[in-house]
């Protein structure tokens, strides 16, 4: 390289470090640059001009050949890197290779988002770096949710930055704390504070609904209490209900209260009655299922309630008898639901394996004139060690020990609607007979599967079937049992294994040394 080459790239250097200071310091760009700017170029250009041949003899020398050969393809190399890089973060997909699909929507939540009506957004309300932690957490339990959807945005609120904007969602922002809210439109509604699949799934669902759809108890037979606390009542399950957006209300059909006419945004529930229902009650009950409602009954043996008739006329028989396995009798006359209808919105997802517990659960069984126009399915069956005791008294009747029907679902087509309907827009009653109440009352609605069932189950009543099986997902563990062989194997291989390698480093590094 020439004197005058070195002179051209050390101007050009020059000029373009001083350009970089001047556009620092002045912070943007003036015309008077345009001057240093030129003058790189020109001296940069005017460096490889005078030196013309001794650049055509480097580049057409053998070892500059091979070099750049290898520039070209480390060059390649980061660039295919950083494409890949910033494809990643564009579009950032993932797969899921976990068992349990942990890092996964469900089937029903992948419906609830196809099914939005306009664009929900997620605000993510903190306060600044004491809540870090959760606003991290709640990246990425959403995200998976905005890669399903473009209806659905999230923006992140830092409280103490944007108090005026954070009164939007708090009365006192003094008592202000991490969470999130669902907005569409006008309505908000807040997400639980673990920020789970069903909760921002139930939470799409509450913020885009017009209206609540509305369970009603039926009351005033010694009934199950949605508002009372303890073994008996039902308030785990009235928060499971709110959670999932329906809406828990009571009924008293003999002091005047009438059942619902709003079929597909209601349902009606007659769970652990004690004492008999009136005739004109019964028949009100009857007429509410033939006119396309929806009706879940869930009775225990041994009591004076009265609607064996009422479920026989809607095609299930009421065995009123007990149902036990041997190895729970210690707990009282209880057995294990082990068996599920696969074609049933309600039980189709269970796992093999799944169980639920019922506490004195009665036998169901489809009644024998049952019209053959209705659909049933038996959903839950007990395990085939299970027995019939039809007298706590007197024990186990003989030869009983089989699979036992424990909750029966049935549909009905609605009288008056054309014969040639197709099925999928056809009208249809629902009514589901579970042998026992005791399985979604407090005292066993945390045990097993019950809480599963119950809320799957009132899904499919309040025409909610895409919310039917999203539950919290968890991770299977998985137990590696070490023999002493296997011990003793990776004893040696820890210690073998570097001495082999050291030896035959020291091997390689003589040969090559006398060679």
């Amino acid at each position: 390289m020439s004197k005058y080459g070195k002179i051209g790239f050390f101007i050009s250097a020059f000029t373009l470090f001083l350009l970089l200071i001047l556009r620092f310091i002045v912070g943007g760009w003036i015309p008077y640059f345009w001057a240093p700017l030129i003058l790189t170029l020109v001296s940069f250009i005017g460096a490889f001009v005078v030196d013309w041949r001794f650049y055509f003899d480097f580049f057409t020398m053998r070892t500059t050949k091979h070099g750049m050969n290898m520039g070209g393809l480390i060059i390649t190399a980061f660039a295919l890197a950083i494409a890949t890089n910033y494809l990643a973060v564009r579009f950032d997909k993932s797969i899921d290779l976990t068992e349990e699909k942990l890092n996964s929507l469900s089937d029903q939540t992948k419906q609830v988002i196809a099914q939005l009506p306009g664009e929900v957004v997620f605000t993510v309300l903190y306060r600044g770096n004491d809540d870090l932690a959760f606003r991290e957490l709640a990246k990425q339990n959403l995200s998976l949710f905005v890669n399903e959807s473009n209806k659905i945005k999230v923006r992140y609120l830092n409280i103490y930055e944007n108090v005026s904007e954070a009164k939007n969602y708090f009365t006192d922002t003094a008592q202000a704390r991490f969470s999130v809210v669902a907005e569409y439109g006008q309505q908000k509604t807040f997400v639980d504070e673990e920020i789970l699949e069903a909760g921002v799934t139930a939470a799409l669902i509450k913020v885009t609904r017009a209206e609540p759809k509305t369970i009603y108890f039926i009351t005033g037979h010694g009934e199950a209490d949605i508002d009372e606390q303890g073994e008996s009542g039902l308030s785990m399950l009235r928060l499971g209900l709110q959670d999932m957006s329906l809406r828990p209300a009571k009924i008293r059909l003999a002091t005047g209260d009438s059942l619902p006419t709003n079929y597909n945004d209601s349902a009606v529930a007659i769970v652990g009655p004690k004492t008999t229902f009136l005739e004109s009650e019964i028949l009100q009950l009857r007429e509410y299922v033939m006119n396309g409602g929806r009706l879940l009954i869930a009775i225990d043996p041994g009591q004076r309630h009265g609607l064996a008739n009422l479920t026989k006329s809607l095609g299930i028989e009421f065995k009123n008898n007990y149902i036990t396995t041997e190895k729970i009798q210690q707990v009282g006359l209880a057995t294990f639901g082990a068996d599920y209808d696969r074609a049933s919105p309600i039980t189709r997802k269970f796992a093999l394996g799944f169980l639920t517990l019922f506490l004195e659960a009665s036998g169901v069984e489809r009644a024998a004139d049952t019209n053959t126009n209705w659909t049933t399915r038996e959903l839950v069956k007990s395990e085939s060690q299970a027995t019939i005791v039809n007298d706590p008294r007197k024990g186990i009747v003989p030869g009983s020990e089989k699979a036992h029907v424990l909750g029966i679902e049935i549909e009905i087509p609605v009288q008056g609607q054309p014969k040639d309907i197709d099925i999928k827009d056809e009208k249809r009653a629902q009514v589901i007979v579970i042998g026992d109440s005791d399985f979604i009352s407090d005292r066993a609605y945390y045990q097993m599967g019950n809480r599963d069932l119950a809320l799957n189950i009132f899904a499919s009543l309040g025409r909610e079937a895409e919310l039917a099986g999203i539950r919290p997902k968890q991770p299977k563990g998985a137990s590696l049992i070490l023999t002493r062989n296997g011990r003793y194997m990776i004893v040696g291989l820890g210690i073998g294994l570097p001495v082999v390698i050291l030896l035959m480093s020291g091997i390689f590094w003589y040969r090559r040394r006398h060679l």
